[in-house]
C-alpha cells in the first residue's frame, strides 16, 4: 500500500511539473511564432484546395460547352441579341 502511495505522490509532482513547463512553452515566443506559421500553413493549403477545386471545375467541362456558355453571358449581348465581335 505504501509503494502505490509514493507512486500516486510521485505522479502528481511530475503532471505539476508536466502542467509548468506547458504553461512556460505557452508563453514563449517561439511557440507563438510556431503557432502563427501552423495557421499560415493550414490557410494556405486551404486556398490551394480551393483552386483545385475550381481547376476541376473548369477542367470537367469541355471547350464546346464553355463557348455556349460564354455566349449566354450578359456581355456579348446587345439588346437581347448576339453581338458580332468586329476586327
Amino acid at each position: 500500500m505504501h509503494k502505490l502511495e509514493a507512486e500516486q505522490k510521485r505522479l502528481e509532482e511530475d503532471t505539476l511539473v508536466y502542467n509548468r513547463l506547458q504553461e512556460q512553452l505557452k508563453l514563449s515566443p517561439a511557440y507563438k511564432q510556431m503557432i502563427e506559421i501552423g495557421v499560415r500553413m493550414e490557410q494556405k493549403a486551404s486556398s490551394e484546395k480551393l483552386v483545385d477545386t475550381t481547376d476541376a471545375e473548369f477542367a470537367s467541362i469541355s471547350f464546346e460547352e464553355l463557348l455556349a456558355q460564354e455566349k449566354k453571358d450578359s456581355f456579348w449581348q446587345r439588346n437581347g441579341k448576339l453581338r458580332p465581335c468586329t476586327n
